[in-house]
């Protein structure tokens, strides 16, 4: 049965891949994400109602993490009890706009997961396209974006950060590190949808990440050699939020070049996980049913 149309159709998932028509494979991914923007805006608006449906806060939620990070390291450095570098910014704009940066890529990484596992039981007995589903993820992660888009607004008219020309490029620079989120979440859906240890696994991963990704310090801080130094060098994600940090803030963008080999790598990693995603949902789908 057809969630949106309400008229019963059969899927019959039988051996023949679908990666032996790769072209034919990506024509109807496209087709589908198209043809599901209507349907992806209600579930999305129907998970919001029912997320927030009892909080006394609401959204505020969202915007609590960055806040309650940027406040703690900004009294702990008046302190003396850390050292975050030569930032050239001011202690709580540097950390409350790299933690909002942070933020939407963590949370896109999970997305896709979460929204898909909460839609076990209507996969199992509805045909509903796992594209509709991951662009409803999409819909649910661009308020976060929007609300983290505002906070270093805030930040930017607070500590009266400049305006330059690089500063246009700020937005889509942060919809590339999204994106990118997204990718890696994509890939790890289908495994996680099947063995709950990569949902376990995510929030623990991350905050490891956080370490030893220039989030909250500048890479160029670090000593030269030393297996910390070199591990934030190599992470990918370094260039991501430096530069998307240094765009927003007005700074001297020092790994554009590493941005955008970044940015080639997770539009394949993006592509691939699309594909992924609907190759294996229905083994998943199967394994669910079983």
């Amino acid at each position: 049965m057809s969630l949106e149309s309400g008229h019963h159709q059969t899927a019959v998932y039988g051996a023949d891949s679908l990666l032996l028509q790769p072209g034919k494979l990506l024509l109807a991914i496209w087709h589908d994400v198209l043809a599901c923007r209507q349907l992806a805006f209600i579930l999305a608006v129907r998970d919001l109602r029912a997320q927030y449906r009892q909080s006394l806060f609401g959204i505020f939620w969202i915007l609590a993490p960055p806040i309650i990070v940027a406040v703690g390291l900004t009294v702990a450095k008046k302190n003396n009890l850390i050292d975050l570098g030569d930032t050239k910014l001011p202690t709580l704009a540097f950390t409350l706009i790299g933690m909002s940066i942070w933020q939407m890529f963590a949370t896109a990484v999970s997305g896709p997961l979460q929204v898909l596992g909460s839609y076990r039981s209507i996969l199992t007995k509805v045909v509903v396209p796992p594209e509709a589903i991951i662009a409803s993820s999409l819909v649910k992660l661009s308020i976060t974006v929007v609300l983290q888009i505002v906070l270093i607004v805030f930040a930017c008219i607070w500590f009266r950060l400049p305006v330059t020309g690089q500063t246009i490029f700020a937005l889509p620079a942060m919809v590339c590190v999204v994106l990118s989120g997204t990718a890696i979440g994509l890939i790890l859906t289908p495994v996680g949808l099947l063995y709950r240890d990569i949902a376990l696994a995510i929030p623990i991963i991350e905050k490891g990440l956080l370490i030893v990704t220039p989030v909250l310090y500048t890479s160029n801080h670090l000593a030269r050699g030393g297996f910390f130094a070199t591990t934030v060098r190599l992470n990918p994600l370094g260039p991501l939020i430096e530069t998307t940090r240094q765009l927003i803030s007005g700074e001297h963008l020092t790994q554009l070049p590493q941005f955008f080999g970044v940015l080639g790598l997770m539009a394949i990693l993006l592509v691939f996980g699309l594909i992924f995603v609907r190759v294996a949902m229905p083994l998943v789908i199967e394994r669910w049913s079983a």
